[in-house]
């Protein structure tokens, strides 16, 4: 669209393309059509497939994703989700001020993968050969929730540079602990390897070709110094063939491990060199918007929407409907007695997904693109006065950042939405005022 080439509309019935059209008119047209009524979402299916741990396997490539886009399928297979909640991982440290346990949410992570891979055999499929095909690839999707709110808890603002730096910190050590459980499931807890995992040795094979073949390889990977590491990594990215994901997990994982660390290292390396891993996929960020709500913590990765919201809910007789009344956890008695009066919340830390610009939204999908292997659902909220031209900016940077998709939604582009916040409660905040830095909240 940007350089204004013809894009083919490929007939997958008819195998053949049916015709063409300007790139860049058909690129205006979805916008626009993303501006008027939230729909249609983006999804980069060839960034997807570039990404696809099983791209090598000639029957595994993404053809679609689920309604949320978290996570992107081939052909009948199936998503097996969980997220950890990262408000239970906000404590006391030694010093007496609340921080996030990052061994703790490290083991979990861990944990949670192997939990997964269980479901994949416990579950009742709808046809068989979802089933066949699910276990033929082992796919798992972990994600997190409470992000804003554990953000929150620490004393930091959703949008902030010393979020986006958690953010980062977060992804990064989720995607290690992933990788580790996915070796170890084959190396320690002596399991299978997925059966299709010979896709993933045949990713490695031009790699380890160049050092004389396999055998070889394996020997340069046994004798392999922190230096050597650092440059197969910068080889291997300029190649392009590795899943990119992949690959910045590799590069953060010396990092992530610390210390002496070369033992793993190469552990990990022959681990896929050899194809031996447990599963396909690891993580996937979905929007937990029912699990969330169940457990008191903010949706995904999501800024939260308001502070103050009610519910039509069922009686408790089963007798008709009653509206009933909700405050966000973290908001005190206090505060809470002052909005019932028509006050607003001071705090900067209090921020909803309105008061926060497009780019802080999409930069936050970014940071987490580059470890997430599936997919990350994330909605950019907009205010009804944003243009065409916001979407776009929005969809292409979403590009540039190296999501693999995103949605907005512009506030009030339909007549009924399932959430939204009175024009009078809603608060009218600065950039300066969300850019609050976690040191001057504390």
């Amino acid at each position: 669209a940007r350089e204004k080439r013809p894009f083919a509309l490929h007939s997958r019935i008819a195998e053949q393309t049916l015709r063409t059209v300007p790139g860049d008119e058909l690129w205006n047209k979805l916008c626009s059509n993303a501006w008027r009524r939230g729909d249609p979402g983006v999804f980069f299916i060839d960034r997807a497939n570039a990404d696809n741990l099983l791209k090598l396997s000639g029957d595994f490539d993404i053809e679609s994703t689920n309604p949320c886009g978290e996570q992107p399928l081939p052909t009948y297979t199936s998503c097996n989700l969980g997220s950890i909640n990262l408000t239970k991982f906000v404590a006391l440290d030694e010093t007496g001020r609340k921080s996030f346990d990052m061994k703790a949410f490290m083991d979990q992570v861990y944990r949670s993968i192997y939990y997964l891979d269980l479901v994949i055999d416990a579950t009742s499929y709808p046809l068989k050969r979802i089933g066949d095909r699910t276990k033929r690839i082992r796919p798992v999707g972990l994600g997190l929730m409470g992000l804003a709110d554990a953000a929150m808890m620490m004393g930091d603002v959703y949008g902030s540079e010393s979020f986006r730096r958690f953010c980062g910190e977060l992804g990064a050590h989720m995607a290690c602990s992933a990788l580790m459980a996915t070796v170890d499931s084959v190396d320690q807890m002596k399991k299978d390897p997925f059966p299709e995992s010979f896709a993933v040795a045949r990713l490695f094979s031009k790699e380890h070709q160049l050092h004389g073949g396999e055998i070889f390889a394996r020997q340069w990977i046994e004798e392999m110094t922190s230096d050597d590491y650092g440059e197969f990594m910068e080889q291997m990215r300029r190649r392009g063939q590795v899943p990119y994901t992949l690959l910045n997990t590799l590069e953060a994982l010396p990092g992530v491990l610390g210390g002496e660390n070369l033992p793993e290292l190469r552990r990990v390396l022959l681990a896929l060199l050899d194809g031996k891993i447990r599963n396909s996929r690891r993580l996937s960020i979905a929007p937990t918007g029912s699990i969330s709500m169940i457990f008191d913590a903010s949706a995904g990765i999501e800024p939260n929407f308001a502070w103050r919201w009610s519910r039509k809910v069922m009686k408790s007789d089963g007798d008709g409907w009653e509206v009933r009344e909700y405050f966000h956890p973290l908001v005190t008695q206090k505060e809470i007695d002052k909005m019932k009066g028509g006050g607003k919340i001071s705090d900067p830390r209090f921020v909803t997904a309105y008061d926060i610009t497009p780019e802080q939204h999409v930069d936050v999908t970014g940071i987490f693109a580059r470890y997430v292997d599936s997919g990350i659902s994330k909605t950019v909220n907009l205010p009804s006065s944003a243009t065409v031209d916001d979407v776009r900016e929005v969809y292409e940077k979403c590009y540039d950042l190296g999501c693999k998709g995103i949605t907005i939604y512009r506030d009030g582009s339909r007549d009924n939405q399932p959430i939204e916040v009175k024009k009078q409660e809603r608060k009218e905040k600065t950039a300066e005022e969300v850019a609050v830095s976690k040191a001057e909240v504390e």
